[in-house]
């Protein structure tokens, strides 16, 4: 039996591993010509033109919606700050993008990663131009807290060990950890990047709550996620769009080359592939069929 580090490490999609050696790259990077390089560094307002503000996009500097992600902020302490973030970036974009990517698919990942990223940050600096100030935004901590609170979405209820002792539900330790890390952001000022995280994290939740139908991991917010998932469909069919239907997992029983009739037959039908095969034979979207199923089931017995 392999151990359960090399297993993981193996079963981490490429994608993940691309953005993680990218950020890693492109940051220690940055700091490195910081550091040996500084009257040069000065000179060339590197971050200026790759850090997301609202400035820079006033004057054309458009990229700076995408570069800004793959860069960590950086300080003079090189070792304690910026080795650090990308440790615990890279940590947390590890953990939560191979789980993720197990559940929606690699693509639907990335579109999930950019959108929240981009969305939430341009935002950010939006907002923040009205205070006067054009701080810059850098990292892609705010997508990563989207992908989690999406992550979430999947396993509320999952309890997990903190420290390897307090046992604490997954939903309950992403409320912990975002709120530490507004409070740290915050403490150094930093404002306009704290309102960028909370942004990022508001747009992951509108665009899994749409696109896919999911809820929010809190039940209070029940309602409203089906509404919101309820307006989205309606708009889409008010320009004539077309909609992939909630029920229709666009998967086909290889043995008559048509879709599934009903959720039974599909539940039965995938039991049995379990059975046969284990549950790393399942797609992606064949295991969110699945939960959908039965959250539904649990939703009407009530």
């Amino acid at each position: 039996m392999k151990p359960f580090f090399s297993a993981f490490i193996q079963s981490t999609p490429k994608l993940i591993k691309f953005l993680i050696c990218l950020t890693a790259g492109a940051s220690l990077l940055v700091s490195v010509f910081r550091l040996l390089l500084p009257h040069v560094y000065a000179q060339s307002h590197l971050l200026d033109w790759i850090g997301l503000s609202w400035q820079g996009l006033r004057h054309g500097h458009l990229w700076q919606i995408l570069t800004h992600l793959f860069i960590l902020p950086a300080s003079n302490a090189f070792i304690t700050n910026t080795l650090f973030s990308v440790l615990f970036n890279g940590c947390l974009l590890w953990v939560v993008g191979t789980a993720l990517a197990g559940e929606i698919g690699t693509l639907a990942f990335l579109r999930l990663y950019l959108f929240s990223g981009i969305v939430g940050g341009t935002c950010a600096a939006f907002c923040a131009s009205f205070g006067g100030s054009y701080q810059l935004l850098l990292g892609p901590l705010g997508a990563i807290y989207a992908c989690m609170f999406v992550w979430n979405m999947y396993f509320a209820d999952l309890k997990l060990r903190l420290f390897f002792i307090l046992a604490i539900k997954a939903r309950a330790l992403l409320l912990c950890l975002l709120g530490l890390s507004v409070l740290e952001t915050i403490s150094t000022g930093q404002w306009a990047a704290a309102l960028a995280l909370l942004l990022s994290v508001l747009c992951g939740y509108v665009y899994a709550v749409c696109a896919w139908g999911l809820q929010s991991p809190y039940p209070i917010t029940a309602r409203f996620d089906r509404r919101l998932h309820s307006l989205y469909q309606k708009t889409l069919r008010a320009f004539k769009a077309v909609p992939m239907p909630a029920t229709d997992s666009k998967i086909f029983d290889i043995r008559t080359g048509r879709p599934y009739a009903n959720d039974d037959a599909f539940m039965d039908a995938m039991l049995d592939k379990v059975n046969s095969s284990g549950q790393r034979s399942l797609s992606w979207r064949e295991k969110r069929r699945m939960r959908r199923i039965s959250r539904n089931i649990k939703r009407t017995t009530r």
